[in-house]
């Protein structure tokens, strides 16, 4: 979503992410950002904008305007590009199958935002997130991860083939954490975990509740039977419903239960994360301090090397580019630089 913490944070600057999303829109309109793909529509309509439509203001502005995956293949290279293709979150990678998505993927987004930036001569800077890795770590849904870790791998692999052949492009591959400890563990069914084919979310939405909003034990039975193909024991039901009534920890409280059913299946299948009580208690969901590698190549690639504080990382793009490093202080130089994570 572009008008979330990590996109937003290149454009944007306001005092809570929680609140400040229709904010965030309008800074990104106000400083005329190039390129714009992803989800978030609902913060650029007139509903959160006072009764504005800021999309109308962009394609006033000159921006192409996409909404579709097919929309976004087909458009003529415009100059600037403003592409919204759900109204928050865009779907998981497993779940765009069941809910026949017309969203694009993230090679897809990153190829076309390097075929519009690359055609000026000053450089550019891209940022391009793998978001809902880190979402579907939350909820421990193993098989989610290992889905949306593939697409984002395939995206690295889109921004080295177009920069191969170049000697100005500085390429950085990084997360900014860890979450939920997670590991391949040497006891995970692998093989089991893959014949999964929807997301703990989607699963989630499956249940159904009684007159007294308390879930009802026989969804939760056909539920993970047909979704995860695993049969739970009454206890276990009961285990999953009284997890879920007792847990008011969360930070995210509208995940209380796809969360529990990506900790009910990894605990099933053996997969290495972090208990779900340890999450529950976490003023993140579940965010660690567990070191995460930083890959990077070209010019000034050298300098990540060994162990780095995470906030020397944006001093050493900005020195390779030649940019001084003054805080609010930005100007374009003849180099690009392209930020995965």
């Amino acid at each position: 979503m572009v008008v979330d913490a990590t996109p937003a944070a290149f454009g944007a600057s306001v005092p809570n992410r929680w609140t400040g999303g229709a904010n965030i829109a309008r800074q990104l309109f106000d400083k005329r950002i190039d390129v714009i793909l992803g989800g978030g529509a609902s913060y650029f309509e007139a509903e959160k904008q006072n009764g504005e439509d800021l999309i109308a203001k962009f394609k006033q502005a000159g921006y192409g305007i996409t909404t579709t995956k097919e929309e976004l293949s087909s458009i003529n290279e415009p100059e600037k590009l403003l592409g919204l293709f759900h109204p928050t979150y865009m779907n998981f990678k497993l779940d765009k199958e069941v809910l026949h998505s017309q969203e694009p993927s993230l090679p897809e987004m990153t190829s076309k935002a390097l075929d519009i930036l690359s055609r000026g001569d000053k450089g550019f800077f891209l940022m391009a997130e793998g978001a809902r890795i880190d979402h579907m770590e939350h909820a421990a849904d193993i098989t989610g991860i290992w889905k949306e870790t593939i697409e984002f791998d395939q995206t690295v692999k889109v921004v080295v083939n177009w920069a191969k052949n170049r000697n100005d492009t500085l390429i950085v591959v990084l997360a900014d954490h860890e979450t939920m400890g997670t590991s391949a563990s040497e006891t995970m069914d692998i093989t089991a975990l893959k014949k999964i084919r929807v997301s703990s979310e989607y699963m989630s939405k499956q249940l159904t509740f009684d007159k007294n909003n308390e879930i009802n034990p026989e969804s939760v039975v056909s539920t993970f039977k047909k979704y995860a193909h695993i049969s739970l024991t009454d206890q276990e039901v009961d285990q999953f419903i009284d997890n879920v009534r007792k847990n008011k920890t969360l930070v995210y409280p509208q995940h209380q239960i796809d969360w529990e059913i990506g900790s009910t299946i990894a605990r099933h299948h053996k997969a290495g994360v972090a208990d779900r009580s340890t999450r529950a208690a976490s003023s993140t969901g579940g965010h660690t301090a567990n070191m995460i590698p930083v890959f990077a190549s070209g010019p000034g690639s050298e300098a990540f090397d060994g162990v780095i504080e995470n906030t020397d990382i944006s001093k050493i793009i900005t020195k390779a580019a030649g940019v001084p490093f003054t805080p609010g202080q930005h100007k374009k130089r003849g180099m690009n630089t392209s930020f995965l994570f």
